[in-house]
C-alpha cells in the first residue's frame, strides 16, 4: 500500500521540493520508520494476545517467567520473519537471488536480531523481577529495540557492495 501510495504522490508531482529533497536523502529511513513501526505495532499485538492466551491458561507474563520469555519468544520469530521480509524487499531494496547471498543475509539479520532479542528478553523480564509495568516496559523496549535493529540492518546486513568493476577502474585511474 505505501509503494503504491509513494509512486502516485512522486508521480502526480505532489510534493514540495523540501520534502522531495527529504525522500531523496533520507529514503531508507523513512521507508524503516514506516515498515518498523509495523513490525512493532505487529510486536506488541502478539505479545498482548499471548499474554491473553497465558492469562487463560491461568499463567501470567507480568509474575512468571516462563510465560515471558515464551510470549517473548513466539512474538520474536513472528516479528523478525516478518521484519527480514520488507526489509529486504521494501527498505533496503536487496536484490539477492543467490543462494549464497540470500543465506548471508539471513544469517546476518537473525544474528542482529537475535542480539536485540536478549535485550528485549532482559527488558521484558523487568516486570517479573523488579516488579515494573508490563505494559510500559513493552513501549519502551520497543523504541530501543527498535533504534538498534535499523542501524545493525543498515551497516550490517543490508548494506551494498562495491561493484568490482567500480574499485578497478577507480585504482587504474
Amino acid at each position: 500500500m505505501l509503494e503504491k501510495l509513494l509512486l502516485f504522490v512522486m508521480n502526480m508531482k505532489l510534493l514540495p521540493k523540501p520534502l522531495k529533497n527529504l525522500w531523496k536523502n533520507h529514503e531508507h529511513a523513512i521507508r524503516y520508520i514506516y515498515y518498523g513501526g509495523l513490525t512493532t505495532v505487529l510486536s506488541m499485538i502478539t505479545k498482548f494476545v499471548g499474554k491473553w492466551l497465558f492469562l487463560l491458561a491461568g499463567l501470567s507474563v507480568d509474575t512468571q517467567k516462563l510465560p515471558n520469555s515464551i510470549n517473548t519468544a513466539v512474538s520474536w520469530t513472528i516479528c523478525a520473519t516478518f521484519a527480514f521480509v520488507v526489509n529486504k524487499k521494501y527498505v533496503f531494496y536487496s536484490e539477492s537471488t543467490e543462494k549464497s547471498d540470500v543465506l548471508r543475509e539471513a544469517a546476518t539479520f537473525f544474528s542482529a536480531r537475535g542480539f536485540t532479542f536478549f535485550l528485549e528478553w532482559g527488558l521484558m523480564l523487568m516486570p517479573t523481577i523488579f516488579g515494573w509495568n508490563y505494559n510500559l516496559m513493552v513501549l519502551l523496549s520497543q523504541f530501543i529495540i527498535f533504534a538498534l535493529n535499523y542501524i545493525f540492518s543498515r551497516l550490517l546486513v543490508f548494506r551494498k557492495k562495491k561493484d568490482p568493476q567500480a574499485q578497478t577502474e577507480q585504482t587504474t585511474e
